[in-house]
């Protein structure tokens, strides 16, 4: 008999032992599972405002040159629908603007929103600030040319550069938050990272040959 009793003993507390790790693992899993998904639910939501500040944009852009395409000689296009379409766009456009600039410090940093204001929406006001002197001058009874909206189209040609940059960055940083999420990152061995690195981990670079090539992979 004396000899079952650390036999049941032992067992008892393999048993607690065992179901207290068990839990713990699952526990941790299901934290791991939840992180992941709100990593991800934050990079589908940074894809859909990158999305819709190019349709937005693309949409402003090709308005205003359809006023300006309008105002040319023997043009195919009307004026004033050209001016209704491009002022509808602008009401999107600052309706909207707002809510990108709040987005893009939550889902990116303060920097990318003033940058939205100082690339973007500052060149399409001054175009549109353009654009509408020339037809208030050809409603007033002006003869205008093709030359007084030079300056117009030259600030759009322009802008089309800085927002094709700005929208290009904003894809790399999807990209860039994308692979981290999925693949992991590489944290390449360096001073200033090695406490990410485990015991483990440190063990095995000692035998790394190059130790500037050697690094961990860890998901976000």
């Amino acid at each position: 008999m004396a000899a079952i009793v650390p036999v049941l003993v032992g067992a008892l507390v393999t048993a607690i032992a065992g179901n207290f790790l068990v839990q713990r693992w699952q526990m941790r899993n299901w934290r791991e599972q939840q992180r992941q998904l709100g990593y991800k639910a934050e990079l589908d939501d940074l894809r859909k405002l990158i999305e819709e500040i190019s349709t937005k944009y693309a949409d402003r852009h090709n308005a205003m040159r359809n006023v300006i395409s309008s105002l040319a000689p023997n043009s195919h296009l009307v004026l004033e629908e050209a001016l209704d379409a491009y002022r509808g766009q602008v009401v999107i456009w600052n309706g909207a603007l707002n809510s990108f600039y709040v987005r893009l410090r939550i889902s990116i940093d303060y920097a990318s929103a003033i940058r939205l204001e100082h690339d973007v929406h500052e060149p399409f006001a001054l175009a549109g600030r353009k654009i509408e002197a020339v037809v208030r001058a050809k409603r007033q009874g002006e003869e205008i040319s093709w030359r007084d909206l030079s300056e117009a189209k030259e600030l759009l040609n322009k802008l089309q550069g800085t927002s094709y940059g700005f929208l290009r960055d904003l894809t790399t940083d999807y990209s860039d938050r994308r692979s981290e999420i999925f693949e992991g990152r590489k944290i390449f061995y360096r001073d200033g990272v090695l406490t990410e690195y485990s015991t483990f981990d440190l063990i095995k670079a000692i035998f790394a040959l190059p130790i500037d090539k050697f690094y961990i992979i860890r998901t976000s």
